[in-house]
């Protein structure tokens, strides 16, 4: 699994790496993993005087393992997606629940992959936030915090990617603005007070069992076959810990069933 970055990056005081080389980065780490050559770019091995020496790197011993290991990129902007849709074997959508900007991401990533000359297919997953919760609203109070740093991914640079309403539009561009590192997907960040209770049922799924399991089949039956939720505390010294039991205990299994 590979991103541009975001958290772990601010705090050594940088930005997520730029579209262009990561996508480099991609052709490169696939062609590692595949046991073929990889050209060096740069380097200063020539100051030694060598009489030969070598022009590429590989892992000679990976390309007889199968099935090869694949790559799993997390994307939110279309420039990524399209990089991921081109060069991985997965893409992990990151635009919240919200069907038609799934819908949109995944338009994205298979039209790369055509003006690409590859089969438009490629396997999704979508990372969420998500709680069960018989009260709603309690569901919403302890996956909020998630919620505004899913949502953030979609606004990093300050403009909004990918379809959306006037509302969340707005909601967007005030999580943004208030953005807080040091409350990184904390609770009570001022980036959570920007996101209002509408904006977190359609970006987030909080709420019974039954409910959750509508909003995930609707996914996947837009083609996600995999999720990678957050909103529930896993530590069991916590009270709102039982929450993440209802989702094994009263989501999964009706999941199995489809």
């Amino acid at each position: 699994g590979i991103g541009r970055g975001d958290s772990a990056l601010a705090n050594l005081g940088l930005a997520p790496h730029a579209v262009v080389p990561f996508e480099r980065y991609l052709e490169q780490l696939q062609a590692y993993l595949r046991g073929d050559e990889v050209p060096f770019e740069e380097g200063d091995v020539e100051t030694l005087g060598l009489s030969d020496r070598p022009t590429a790197s590989r892992i000679a011993w990976i390309g007889s393992v199968e099935p090869k290991v694949p790559v799993d990129v997390a994307a939110t902007g279309p420039r990524v997606i399209a990089a991921a849709a081109r060069h991985a074997d997965r893409v992990s959508l990151n635009v919240g629940a919200d069907l038609d900007r799934t819908r949109w991401a995944m338009d994205v990533a298979r039209t790369a992959r055509a003006e690409a000359g590859l089969p438009p297919e490629i396997p999704f997953a979508a990372y969420l936030p998500l709680v069960v919760h018989d009260d709603p609203k309690e569901a919403t109070r302890i996956g909020a915090g998630n919620t505004s740093l899913f949502a953030r991914f979609s606004t990093m640079h300050g403009k909004v990617v990918g379809p959306a309403t006037a509302h969340q539009r707005a909601v967007f561009e005030a999580i943004h603005a208030a953005y807080d590192m040091h409350h990184h997907s904390v609770p009570g960040s001022a980036q959570e007070a920007a996101v209002t209770a509408e904006f977190k049922h359609e970006f987030g799924i909080f709420g019974p069992p039954n409910y959750c399991v509508e909003r995930l089949s609707q996914l996947i039956e837009l083609g996600i076959d995999r999720f990678i939720l957050r909103g529930s505390p896993l530590d069991p010294a916590d009270p709102d810990s039982a929450s993440s039991e209802r989702f094994v205990q009263d989501v999964v299994p009706q999941l199995r069933t489809l």
